[in-house]
């Protein structure tokens, strides 16, 4: 089941990146990026799905159960993307790096402190001075 999704959503998504300019091998566009993720999301789907062994009817209390790591992630990872603009990166990041570290991946909490303060620090400045891309600030302007 989880194969035929990521297939149909890697055709869909390689539908839509079509029609983003493609740019040169020199100069990519912003369409190069998401085609070639769409395009190896078809393709490992369209794997999986070729090479699937069906189990039978699936059982989602065990399911939720069993993938309660996954669960978590998927939602610290929901309320990220619904947080970013109205935190602002650096705060969106800080705390979506320090709960997947501390509260999922049980760190020590100094440890997943030191960790979320360098990757979120180094990520900000990548992108945000390196790159000169515009990070959302929030209600806190740096």
């Amino acid at each position: 089941m989880g194969s035929l999704i990521f297939f149909l959503a890697g055709v869909f998504a390689l539908s839509m990146s079509i029609r983003l300019p493609l740019g040169t091998m020199d100069k990519p566009g912003p369409g190069i990026f998401p085609l070639i993720l769409s395009g190896l999301l078809s393709i490992i789907g369209g794997l999986l799905l070729l090479f699937e062994t069906g189990s039978g009817k699936m059982h989602w209390s065990r399911l939720i159960r069993e993938k309660g790591t996954v669960w978590k992630i998927i939602l610290l990872s929901a309320v990220f993307i619904a947080a970013f603009e109205w935190l602002g990166y650096l705060a969106a990041s800080t705390l979506y790096l320090f709960f997947l570290f501390w509260g999922v991946c049980r760190f020590r909490a100094a440890a997943a402190v030191a960790l979320t303060a360098i990757i979120t620090v180094s990520s900000w400045y990548f992108f945000g001075t390196i790159l000169g891309l515009q990070l959302p600030a929030g209600p806190w302007r740096l």
